[in-house]
């Protein structure tokens, strides 16, 4: 009955406004390909399984899109070698906004102030399989994260639990695409799953960063990223 009462509740909040906050935690799970191929790989790995949920994400919901950002941002003094390395295993570039269906990924390496224009995921493959998260009754989803450097191409399974009782086809790391929000991502060995739902606050996200920002194409990002570890 609390239950009913709560996704009553929610799909009455739905309604009336379109704003939800989505906080999400980040946790890694062991995979043999990067412990084999480096032990330095290994320890930061290690280190990011056994602490749990230490970096929180919000996904910060409007009319015009979202803006997905590091909610527990960390002073020099507490991060590590390893909370870097963190962030390259889980794909997390900065921060991502999607505005009128367009992705832009900040791209932290060369600049705070330049993003990237990035495509929304496709080929999904919709299942029955279902499961209940907070409540929420989600379905799976599979893709593949296809990830091209100069030697070969490897191909990571990407799997996803969306919500079609939560109208948003948003979720973590700028993926999405899906009907139903996605309170689960499974992307390799790092999962996002999101731990609150806010539809009272008031903070929206700040599009003006874009304002005075840069956009650029991935393949603009390629080139001065070559030159950058050139240099």
């Amino acid at each position: 009955m609390k239950i009913f009462l709560f996704l009553l509740l929610t799909n009455f909040c739905i309604a009336q406004n379109n704003k939800l906050i989505v906080t999400y935690g980040l946790v890694f799970q062991d995979d043999e390909l990067l412990s084999d191929n480096s032990s330095v790989f290994k320890v930061h790995l290690d280190y990011a399984i056994a602490n749990p949920n230490r970096f929180l994400f919000d996904l910060n919901i409007d009319d015009k899109g979202y803006l997905f950002e590091l909610k527990n941002k960390l002073s020099t003094s507490e991060k590590n070698l390893s909370d870097d390395m963190a962030f390259i295993f889980a794909k997390y570039p900065g921060l991502i906004f999607s505005v009128n269906g367009e992705i832009l990924k900040q791209s932290s390496l060369l600049d705070n102030k330049v993003f990237v224009k990035s495509e929304m995921i496709n080929g999904w493959k919709l299942t029955e399989e279902s499961k209940k998260i907070d409540g929420f009754l989600c379905y799976k989803a599979t893709n593949v994260d296809r990830v091209v450097n100069d030697i070969k191409v490897f191909e990571h399974p990407i799997i996803a639990w969306y919500c079609p009782e939560l109208p948003y086809n948003y979720g973590p790391i700028g993926y999405g695409n899906l009907p139903g929000l996605i309170l689960e991502l499974q992307v390799r060995n790092t999962v996002y799953g999101a731990l609150k739902l806010d539809f009272n606050s008031e903070k929206l996200p700040d599009y003006d960063i874009l304002k005075k920002s840069e956009i650029i194409s991935k393949e603009e990002e390629k080139k001065r990223l070559k030159v950058f570890f050139q240099n």
